[in-house]
């Protein structure tokens, strides 16, 4: 349809115009709004545990906001600043660990072990804990 626009177009208005309009319609591509899911820490662990290659398949590449109680607040051995959220794992051993940019460091000097808190991650797969990354605080 958008070619047979095109040389009616150009077969009434000439070529430039004809041109510039392909030009428009090329440029107006649609993005989708990203979508944010909603879970706790302890059924992200409990679906990665249950079936790795599922919860892949479900969580990895999503951006979740991710809910649970604070285990831990530190820096990586790189130096990355995380938090762990608590899960409820047979061991107690497995959390959901999110890594955060320096620009966060307020944020999380702020929060308490023990405390409920709300994260929002990209999420990356299973490493021992569930990986998150590029997290943030969302505004409550």
């Amino acid at each position: 349809m958008a070619v047979i626009i095109f040389f009616v177009v150009r077969f009434f208005f000439g070529n430039d115009i004809a041109e510039k309009l392909q030009e428009l319609a090329g440029d107006s591509e649609y993005t989708a709004p990203v979508r944010i899911y909603s879970a706790t820490a302890e059924q992200i662990l409990g679906d990665y545990l249950e079936n790795e290659v599922a919860a892949d398949g479900r969580y990895r590449g999503a951006i979740i906001d991710v809910s649970g109680m604070t285990k831990s607040v530190g820096r990586s051995v790189s130096g990355d600043m995380y938090v762990t959220i608590a899960g409820q794992t047979r061991l107690g051993i497995r959390s959901f660990q999110g890594f955060f940019p320096d620009s966060a460091n307020s944020d999380l000097a702020a929060i308490r072990k023990g405390q409920r808190i709300v994260i929002r991650c990209r999420v990356d797969g299973m490493f021992i804990n569930v990986i998150g990354r590029d997290c943030m605080i969302p505004m409550q």
